[in-house]
């Protein structure tokens, strides 16, 4: 039986997340590669929208022969070191709230939005990550812009929280131009080890509310 347009784009979409999740690649660098938002994508790999033929003819997710990710990873079994954090919450604005709830039954924390679970709709189950990080960096609204858009910086270097395992810990963050990775530090300079699994890369203003419980 052929299948429908929709399930052809749900089809897709699973396919795009998938093998961009696998490679690591946040939902947002592959946005900005595309040259669209990274909403506009969110509703792609949830095929809620189809992919426009001149950005699909953009998507590549193989990295160029000699690609290498200044990344590494904590071994098997072992655990983040740092203060506890059994929660976090982000106050990103006057209408959307993140919480990131940590399960020690499955070492993921469990993310909500605008006050209920953020459900993964191709499983619909609740989202959980492995890793959860807090950028800091300088967000301002658009000039002349009236629909609330805002400039983010995402390149140079800033501050931020690293969650894993129930803990928190201080970092700082680096990106050298807008196609670099994102690489990450500990306080005393030496290269953050991420959990293996997912991450939840959130990018907010220098003053942004963050609350640890």
């Amino acid at each position: 039986m052929a299948r429908t347009y929709t399930q052809l784009n749900r089809e897709l979409g699973s396919r795009i997340r998938a093998r961009r999740e696998a490679l690591g690649i946040s939902r947002e660098t592959l946005a900005e590669r595309l040259d669209v938002t990274p909403h506009y994508l969110g509703e792609v790999e949830r095929g809620s929208t189809g992919l426009a033929l001149p950005t699909y003819k953009r998507v590549t997710l193989e990295h160029k022969e000699g690609y290498t990710y200044p990344q590494t990873f904590l071994e098997e079994g072992q655990k983040a070191q740092g203060d506890s954090a059994q929660q976090v919450t982000i106050t990103f604005s006057t209408y959307k709230t993140g919480v990131f709830t940590y399960d020690p039954d499955s070492g993921l924390y469990l993310v909500s939005e605008y006050g209920q679970p953020y459900v993964d709709g191709n499983t619909g189950e609740q989202v959980g990550v492995k890793n959860v990080l807090v950028l800091r960096t300088s967000v301002s609204n658009l000039e002349g812009d009236d629909a609330g858009r805002q400039a983010i910086r995402t390149t140079g270097t800033g501050e931020g929280l690293f969650f894993c395992d129930g803990t928190v810990q201080a970092i700082t963050w680096s990106k050298e131009k807008n196609f670099s990775p994102l690489t990450y530090y500990t306080a005393d300079g030496q290269p953050l080890k991420l959990g293996v699994g997912k991450s939840y890369v959130n990018l907010v203003g220098k003053s942004t509310p963050v609350e640890v419980s």
